[in-house]
């Protein structure tokens, strides 16, 4: 069985860093699209998915930040790694908020690249969309109200986990079995997996394993919010 590479796309409206930028990602055996504008992008994930896309924050016409907060009501819930020039302050919220995952500063370093690449390649995804679609029959609005919902329900239950391993309560075993359910019934892949490794920490009674582990669930509910930009 032979399996494709995971493709990327690259939204990016300088040519020289479109060159350099496919060059690191094919050397690294990534397969690239490029899009020189936040419209094309939007226009080519209409009909294609891709397992991550690199956006470039400043480009005329529509802006990365605006780019990204589009493809998010469009449900569209691929990794978004945004590329800016600058690392100031306050940077990193603004691309949280308009629904982007990670940034990477330019001038690009290529050890910064792979670790990004490691980290969204190999993550398992935040959101089965697919899987939302059939329930909900296509019905995008109820999708919208279900998961917003559910978040909000599984906050609350993810802060009653964090108290019992604060406590160390045994009680916190049926508290993630609940999670662990919830989140695989609403397709909240990442969540799921996250909350299986704190299933076995909390049946091995690890207090230390599962305090690890409970920062990771909460980052898993930061990335639900940001692909339904509720950041």
């Amino acid at each position: 069985m032979i399996v494709s590479p995971p493709s990327i796309l690259l939204v990016e409206d300088n040519l020289i860093n479109q060159k350099l930028f496919t060059m690191l990602l094919e050397k690294f055996g990534h397969p690239v699209d490029i899009m020189s504008s936040g419209k094309e992008a939007i226009e080519i994930l209409k009909t294609k998915r891709y397992h991550l896309i690199f956006m470039d924050c400043k480009m005329p016409d529509m802006d990365g930040y605006t780019t990204a907060t589009t493809l998010r009501h469009m449900h569209i819930t691929t990794p978004i790694i945004a590329m800016t020039a600058n690392a100031l302050k306050g940077d990193r919220e603004k691309c949280l908020a308009a629904g982007m995952n990670d940034y990477l500063t330019k001038p690009i370093d290529p050890k910064m690249l792979i670790t990004l690449l490691d980290k969204w390649i190999n993550h398992p995804p935040i959101l089965d969309m697919d899987r939302l679609l059939y329930i909900f029959s296509n019905d995008l609005p109820a999708i919208d109200t279900f998961l917003k919902n559910a978040l909000a329900s599984l906050g609350k239950l993810i802060k009653e986990i964090g108290d019992s391993i604060q406590d160390q309560d045994t009680s916190v075993n049926d508290l993630i079995h609940k999670l662990k359910g919830a989140a695989s019934n609403s397709g909240m892949t990442q969540l799921y997996e996250i909350s299986k490794k704190a299933e076995e920490k909390a049946l091995q009674t690890d207090w230390n394993g599962l305090k690890k582990i409970y920062a990771q669930l909460e980052e898993a509910i930061i990335q639900l919010k940001i692909v339904l930009v509720m950041a």
